[in-house]
C-alpha cells in the first residue's frame, strides 16, 4: 500500500464523518435525548422515590449530590460505564424535578472524568500506578481532597452557567 492511498483513505474516512453535518442532516444534532420525556422503564433506578427528598435543595446541593454519586461510582467502577449509567437516571431526576437536565448532565461528565481517588477509575492513573511505584494509600490521600475541591467548584459554577 502506498501513501497516497493511505491519505485517500483518510480523506474518505474524514468525510464520511462529517457527511451528516454537510449534507443538511443535522436534525440528529438538533433533537437532543434530553428534550424528549423519559419513561420510567428506562431506568434501572426509580428516581421517583429519590425526588421528593431532592425537591426543595438548592440548586447547588442538587448538583453537588449527582456530583458525589457519579465521583464516588467512578473511583470503583470505569469513567465511561459510570457516565453511561448515571446520565440517564440524571436526566430523569431532573424530568421529575421539573427542571433542566443540562446541568445535571454537564455534573455527570466532569465527575466521570475527574477521578483521582483511585487507580482504577481512569486509564491514566492505572498506568501510572505500577511503575512510578505509587501505592493506593497514596492515591486516596491526593485525590479525596482533589475530588472533594473539584466538586465544590463545580457544583457553584455549573448553576450558573446553566441555571437549573
Amino acid at each position: 500500500m502506498n501513501q497516497s492511498s493511505v491519505q485517500i483513505r483518510i480523506l474518505l474516512a474524514v468525510a464520511v464523518l462529517f457527511a451528516p453535518i454537510a449534507s443538511g442532516q443535522d436534525e440528529v444534532l438538533r433533537r437532543a435525548p434530553y428534550r424528549t420525556p423519559p419513561s420510567r422503564t428506562q431506568y434501572p433506578l426509580r428516581v421517583g422515590s429519590v425526588s421528593p427528598m431532592l425537591a426543595d435543595l438548592p440548586p447547588f446541593f442538587l448538583v453537588w449530590a449527582i456530583y458525589l454519586l457519579t465521583s464516588i461510582l467512578t473511583e470503583l467502577v470505569s469513567n465511561n460505564a459510570v457516565a453511561v449509567v448515571v446520565t440517564p437516571i440524571a436526566i430523569g431526576l431532573a424530568s421529575a424535578l421539573g427542571v433542566d437536565p443540562r446541568p445535571l448532565i454537564v455534573a455527570v461528565m466532569i465527575a466521570a472524568s475527574a477521578s483521582f481517588a483511585t487507580p482504577i477509575g481512569y486509564q491514566t492513573n492505572t498506568l501510572v500506578y505500577g511503575p512510578g511505584g505509587y501505592r493506593f494509600t497514596d492515591f486516596l490521600k491526593v485525590g479525596i481532597p482533589l475530588n472533594l475541591s473539584m466538586g465544590l467548584i463545580v457544583s457553584t459554577i455549573i448553576p450558573f452557567v446553566w441555571p437549573l
